[in-house]
């Protein structure tokens, strides 16, 4: 018998919101957490739990690799399995892995499980489960995703209820994801271009980024620039993108493959190869997107324009997993920065060729998730693009927190500065103390300077410094 699987904190919390759920007699439940975090152990443990009270479960995904890889979690943990899928002999056990479409044509022949699992649930469709209740009407229902929205603005109103992981910045503060760079080497105009389901046309997309001679070479250029050495991923527009990435930097001397569904030879095995990290740099348009785990990777170059928020934060999921190294206490936040630390990784760098972040703003903005759905709305983005380091800060901001770039004012704005009672703190020792990016994390997290001066001391920097960030970079009141 399997024992049981050891799981962070915040994980058994999880796990015990969901047993409570259906404790008391839920039936459809959603849970949300950022890519990376683990919710595939959750759902290990919640199926090692539900075996040994000998109740079936049935893991549902939408796609053959991931189909796969989740395979893979039950056999690293000892639990015996079947798989629901073309050409895969039927073996009668508790636990089934099985694809959404193998379900949907099988569903009469099979037998009633106690409760099904839905990986990236956002892909749920109500006419999925109307048919799952109509054959089914027991099974109880449990959704995983790392983003429940829909491009359409359509609610999930399948799930009775949703429960939320804490927001990105949380896990990325307490060592459980890595800490990034965000870099924008080139803007690119989308003006014009027509939609088909919610998102670029993605022809239309193709002939415009085609036409700009200079995109790929840019690609390889500033990957040089920004993150030489590092194993990445390329996200680009298509497939002959994809190829066309994949090309120019082996021409430049990197061994880039291109991995997608038409790639010559063996693609389960060249995906094996990407997650054992034997394949150090990739170039994709359709294959290492949702749910996929590859080990190691470090650099997103994104070249791929896109509206929806789903994929974007996907893309950077690939590259913001934490990498340890083995031999420390992983339960606590000091051994979880130990092994980071010596796990070499350092932080994760996201070039945007794509200008994704004025459509979606940056990874760990937080997010207000919501079964009820909402319509995307078009508003004006909350950053701006800094032209001497390219890295994104908030429009609010007249200097750079990073290379200290002074924007120029507009004819509107006083040129007198504001006058505020004191301490000055030298620019350079803040530099110094800004190393956790401590300006960006009082202009998302403070509303007053006393929460500027808690989250200053939480980050290792003193009151002086949140001063000084609140009133003179920020100009907010004291």
């Amino acid at each position: 018998m399997a024992e049981s699987i050891k799981l962070w904190d915040w994980q058994e919390l999880t796990l015990d919101k969901i047993l409570d759920f259906y404790d008391h007699g839920g039936h459809s439940l959603l849970s949300q957490a950022p890519t990376g975090t683990g919710k595939s152990l959750i759902a290990c443990e919640f199926i090692r739990r539900m075996r040994e009270q000998s109740k079936p479960i049935y893991f549902v995904t939408h796609s053959k690799s991931l189909l796969k890889q989740f395979s893979d979690h039950l056999t690293e943990f000892d639990m015996y399995h079947g798989i629901i899928a073309p050409r895969a002999p039927i073996l009668q056990y508790r636990i089934q892995v099985i694809s959404a479409a193998s379900l949907m044509r099988r569903i009469n022949q099979i037998d009633e499980p106690w409760g099904l699992i839905f990986e990236e649930a956002h892909h749920s469709t109500t006419e999925m489960f109307t048919r799952v209740l109509k054959a089914w009407p027991n099974a109880r229902l449990l959704g995983l995703t790392a983003t429940p929205y829909r491009l359409s603005g359509e609610p999930l109103s399948m799930y009775e209820s949703m429960i939320t992981a804490p927001p990105m910045r949380w896990f990325i503060d307490n060592y459980y994801l890595s800490e990034y760079d965000y870099f924008i080497p080139a803007e690119v105009n989308t003006d014009g271009l027509h939609h088909i389901g919610g998102d670029f046309n993605v022809s239309e997309l193709a002939e415009r980024l085609k036409a700009d001679n200079a995109r790929i070479g840019n690609l390889v250029e500033y990957y040089e620039k920004y993150a030489k050495g590092f194993p990445g991923i390329a996200f680009g527009t298509s497939i002959a993108d994809a190829e066309e990435i994949g090309k120019r930097f082996r021409d430049s001397g990197y061994d880039m493959k291109a991995l997608h569904s038409k790639t010559d030879g063996n693609v389960q095995e060249l995906l094996d190869d990407a997650r054992a990290g034997r394949l150090k740099m990739l170039s994709t348009c359709d294959m290492i997107g949702e749910g996929v785990d590859v080990k190691g990777l470090t650099v997103e170059i994104d070249g791929r324009p896109t509206e929806s928020l789903v994929i974007d934060l996907q893309h950077a999921g690939r590259v913001l997993r934490a990498q340890y190294a083995k031999g420390y206490d992983l339960s606590t936040n000091e051994g979880r920065k130990a092994a980071m630390e010596a796990g070499g990784k350092g932080h994760a760098k996201i070039l945007d060729f794509s200008s994704n972040y004025l459509r979606h703003g940056l990874p760990d903005d937080e997010r207000q998730w919501s079964l009820k759905g909402a319509p995307k709305i078009h508003t004006q983005s909350a950053y701006k693009r800094c032209p001497s380091c390219q890295r994104p800060i908030p429009n609010f901001m007249r200097v750079c927190p990073y290379c200290q770039y002074e924007f120029p004012r507009l004819a509107s704005q006083s040129m007198i500065p504001e006058e505020v009672e004191g301490a000055l703190v030298p620019m350079g020792s803040l530099r110094q103390e800004d190393k956790n990016g401590l300006v960006l994390k009082i202009a998302r997290g403070a509303n007053s300077l006393r929460e500027a001066i808690m989250i200053a001391k939480q980050n290792g920097a003193n009151h002086q410094a949140a001063w000084y960030v609140w009133t003179k970079i920020l100009k907010k009141e004291a």
